[in-house]
């Protein structure tokens, strides 16, 4: 096969790939996803059912392939914002805000519970991990967080604080949870909470 057709049939599977999971995140995040069946998805992303098949097997593979897909992009944003920011302090605040941003929009309902037990969601946590370590790091490093409190269960206690944020309207909500958490991860604040203990 010419490397030309091999090219385009690649780059036409990839498009229509993309095409089901938009239609399936678009009805996920809707709320409608409990009520979704292949028929409604293959009308969604424009494509026969008979279509839909040869790509997935069942509606579960869909969504499952989709949230897989939409995490990737979110760790790839806090990489992203993560690499904008020279200043420690900076770059922490930027990825923790970035981070609540995106719980703001996760789905909600059985179907994140669903998700939160898909075999890729280990894997993202360890790299969502993983980020949150190196920025923690850095900005202790810089004297902008606490030394007291072992980094690992700092990035644990960030993760599951900003979670919270799937529960709040985006914007100023936001703005204050993010605040709280920066502002409990300084020296003194953490510092005072240790000495109360």
């Amino acid at each position: 096969m010419p490397k030309i057709w091999e090219s385009t049939v690649s780059e036409h599977r990839d498009a229509v790939r993309n095409a089901i999971l938009d239609a399936a995140g678009e009805v996920t995040l809707d709320g409608r996803a409990g009520s979704l069946n292949m028929s409604d998805l293959a009308k969604a992303a424009r494509i026969s059912r008979a279509t839909l098949y040869k790509y997935f097997d069942g509606l579960d593979a869909v969504l499952q392939a989709w949230h897989h897909r939409m995490v990737s992009a979110h760790l790839a944003s806090l990489e992203s914002v993560s690499r904008e920011h020279d200043h420690p302090a900076e770059r922490l605040d930027a990825v923790l805000r970035q981070y609540a941003i995106l719980q703001a929009k996760r789905p909600t309902g059985q179907i994140a519970i669903d998700f939160h037990n898909a075999p890729h969601m280990q894997v993202a946590s360890d790299e969502l991990q993983a980020v949150l370590t190196r920025v923690l790091t850095d900005a202790a490093d810089a004297g902008a967080v606490t030394r007291q409190i072992p980094i690992a269960e700092l990035a644990v206690y960030c993760e599951h604080a900003l979670s919270a944020a799937a529960e709040l309207t985006p914007g100023a909500a936001i703005d204050r949870l993010v605040g709280l958490v920066v502002t409990s991860l300084a020296p003194a604040t953490a510092g005072a909470a240790l000495a109360r203990t």
